[in-house]
């Protein structure tokens, strides 16, 4: 499981410290575009706020899960491994789900959003079954 942790670690580190490749692309140059560049400007704060937020919150999952992974470790059953094995799958699709939102296009932002969040829910309800057969 150590090796688990590790790469949970890796993974969670280098979503937290990927830059969004979306940040600052809002510039105007005429007046005629200038209110269409405070709408691009409004999105991109409120995706750079939505962005903040998450990445405060996978850190916070992340330490959570490499938690999660020690302690099923320590338990060395097969439900726990299971169980494990499960959780980090999910922790991974939602990584690369993040990955992929954070690299959208203005266009692709609100679907790839969808699909974060879906995949996001999806982790959830892995995590709190995991804990469930823990308890």
């Amino acid at each position: 499981m150590n090796i688990r942790k590790s790469i949970l670690s890796a993974t969670v580190l280098s979503a937290v410290l990927a830059v969004p490749a979306w940040a600052g692309a809002a510039e105007s140059g005429s007046s005629n575009e200038s209110s269409q560049a405070g709408e691009v400007a409004a999105t991109a704060n409120e995706r750079q706020d939505f962005v903040e937020k998450t990445e405060r919150q996978l850190e916070e999952w992340g330490q959570k899960v490499s938690q999660f992974a020690d302690e099923a470790g320590e338990e060395a059953s097969e439900s726990s491994d299971e169980a494990a094995r499960e959780v980090g799958e999910a922790w991974d699709a939602v990584q690369r789900q993040w990955q992929k939102l954070k690299e959208a296009s203005v266009d692709a932002w609100e679907s790839g959003k969808d699909s974060f969040e879906k995949t996001w829910n999806d982790f959830e309800n892995t995590w709190n079954e995991a804990e469930k057969r823990g308890s």
